[in-house]
């Protein structure tokens, strides 16, 4: 429960605010159709990152175990394209590291949620199913509340 609220609160704060705060402060008479088109990219990225990382998650073999490097190594990237989108001075920059933001966070979700059938026995993974999902619910909300707050001062 705590792995995707620790993941999913930034990203969708990221979502909910900093998206579209750059993309107004770079081109305010479009930002409504930016928006919609970097959400449009995002969900096509994160189809095929979710399959294609997962795929690679399965693949790894470290003394670390297969998941975690993929969960560490894109967590620590993901802050990285952040900074860097952050500081991206013009649309088509934006959207690359957008981009290559959606694809490194959806590494983490892909190798975390592959965790479950690697170290949860067959009759607890409902539970542990239910488990993950109500912490993206509480990391959605959270980050949710904390940007709608955050937007009023």
């Amino acid at each position: 429960m705590i792995g995707p609220a620790a993941w999913l609160a930034p990203h969708q704060g990221a979502i909910a605010t900093l998206l579209p705060q750059r993309i107004s402060d770079i081109d305010p008479a479009n930002k409504v159709s930016l928006v919609m088109m970097f959400s449009t990219v995002a969900m096509l990225i994160a189809l095929v990152a979710n399959i294609v990382l997962g795929a690679c998650s399965d693949r790894t073999r470290t003394r670390f175990g297969k998941r975690k490097p993929w969960i560490i190594g894109c967590l620590a990237l993901s802050c990285l394209v952040l900074v860097a989108f952050s500081r991206a001075d013009g649309i088509g920059a934006m959207l690359a590291w957008w981009c290559l933001y959606e694809l490194v966070v959806n590494g983490v979700a892909a190798a975390m949620i592959a965790q479950l059938s690697d170290r949860v026995p067959p009759r607890w993974r409902g539970t542990m199913s239910s488990a993950y999902g109500l912490g993206q619910m509480i990391g959605g909300q959270a980050a949710s509340s904390w940007s709608r707050s955050s937007s009023r001062m």
